[in-house]
């Protein structure tokens, strides 16, 4: 069984692995990517599958930690309809 995070450690993995987009045309919670590729967040969710179960393989497909992948859909669930709204365009 997998346990879940606690508020703090999903914090800290989200500050670990996600930033703010530096174009500044790329503005807002939609706009925010991994740190180290550069992989819009909104990319790593629209390749997971609806039940996030694939995050190895988006991990590999995107050559990013599975942390980074974990971080980045913690960060979805704070700013899903944002991303939600991106995904859509």
């Amino acid at each position: 069984m997998i346990r879940e995070l606690t508020r703090n450690e999903t914090e800290t993995l989200i500050e670990q692995h996600i930033e703010p987009h530096p174009d500044p045309v790329k503005q807002g919670d939609a706009w925010y990517r991994l740190r180290k590729r550069g992989v819009p967040v909104y990319a790593i969710i629209g390749t997971m599958t609806p039940t996030f179960d694939n995050a190895s393989d988006v991990a590999d497909a995107f050559a990013v930690s599975h942390q980074a992948v974990d971080a980045a859909v913690a960060y979805y669930w704070r700013h899903k309809e944002a991303i939600d709204l991106r995904l859509a365009a």
